[in-house]
C-alpha cells in the first residue's frame, strides 16, 4: 500500500502562490496610506512621473460668482462666461452655498492669471476626483492666510489631516503624493475668515501606476488557474 503525501501549495504552484502573494500584499496595503509632501514642483514632477500630470490653470479671467458652488467640466454659466469645457475634466471643485461672492475664479490677490478662491467667507473648499487619484498639488499664498488645514480621504482607511504654513505673498507650490491611486478628495480651508481658500494651477493625476495594474491582473489570473486546476 502506497501513502499519498500531499505537498504544501508553495510547492506544487511556486509561481501562482508568488503572484497571489503579491496581489495580496498589494491589497491590503492600500489600508495604510502614506502621504509624501512637496514643497518643490520639480521635486512632484519627478516623483510622479511625467505625461502623467493634468493641470487646471482656471483661466486667464475673472468669473464670479459661481452661483450654484460647484465648478467642474459640465457647469454651465453663460452669464459669468463658463461653459462646459471650460474647466478639464477629472476634477470637481465645491463650497457650501453662501453669499456675495462666495465662490469665484478671480484675478489679483498675487496671483498670475485666474485662481479658484472665496471672498466672503464661503468656507472649506472640497475637490473631488473622478477617478481615484495618486498625487495632486497647487498653488497659494497668504492671500488665504498663514496656513490652511488640508484633509485628504481615501478609497479605504482613515483620512489624512495636517495643516500647513503659508509664508509667503507670492503663490508657492504645495504638493501631495500617496502610496497608492487611493485618493477620492481633498479638503481645503484656509485660516483667512474670509478668503477661506484661494487656489492656483492645481495638478492631478489618476492614472494607475502599471505595477498595480500588472500585479492584480496577474493575481486574478492566478486564482483563475488555480480554481481550474482544484476542479479538474
Amino acid at each position: 500500500m502506497h501513502e499519498f503525501t500531499e505537498f504544501p501549495m508553495s510547492r506544487k504552484f511556486p509561481h501562482i502562490v508568488l503572484a497571489v502573494t503579491l496581489a495580496l500584499s498589494l491589497a491590503v496595503s492600500s489600508f495604510a496610506q502614506t502621504i509624501v509632501t512637496f514643497s518643490s514642483l520639480s521635486a512632484f514632477n519627478t516623483a510622479i512621473g511625467p505625461g502623467s500630470v493634468t493641470v487646471e490653470d482656471f483661466t486667464s479671467v475673472n468669473h464670479f460668482p459661481i452661483t450654484t458652488g460647484v465648478l467642474n467640466s459640465l457647469t454651465n454659466l453663460p452669464g459669468i462666461g463658463i461653459a462646459p469645457g471650460t474647466i478639464q475634466p477629472g476634477v470637481t471643485y465645491s463650497t457650501a452655498i453662501g453669499t456675495g461672492n462666495f465662490f469665484n475664479i478671480d484675478l489679483g490677490g498675487g496671483f498670475t492669471n485666474g485662481f479658484l478662491d472665496s471672498v466672503t467667507g464661503g468656507g472649506a473648499l472640497t475637490v473631488t476626483f473622478n477617478a481615484p487619484a495618486r498625487a495632486f498639488g497647487f498653488d497659494t499664498n497668504t492671500f488665504m492666510g498663514t496656513s490652511f488645514a488640508i484633509t485628504i480621504n481615501f478609497n479605504a482607511g482613515l483620512p489624512y489631516n495636517n495643516t500647513i504654513g503659508i509664508s509667503s505673498s507670492t503663490p508657492v507650490f504645495y504638493g501631495f503624493q500617496s502610496n497608492a491611486s487611493n485618493i477620492t478628495s481633498v479638503v481645503i480651508l484656509g485660516s483667512n475668515v474670509t478668503d477661506t481658500f484661494a487656489i492656483d494651477n492645481f495638478r492631478f493625476t489618476s492614472v494607475p501606476e502599471p505595477g498595480t495594474v500588472w500585479l492584480l491582473g496577474g493575481g486574478l489570473a492566478a486564482l483563475a488557474v488555480l480554481r481550474r486546476r482544484r476542479q479538474a
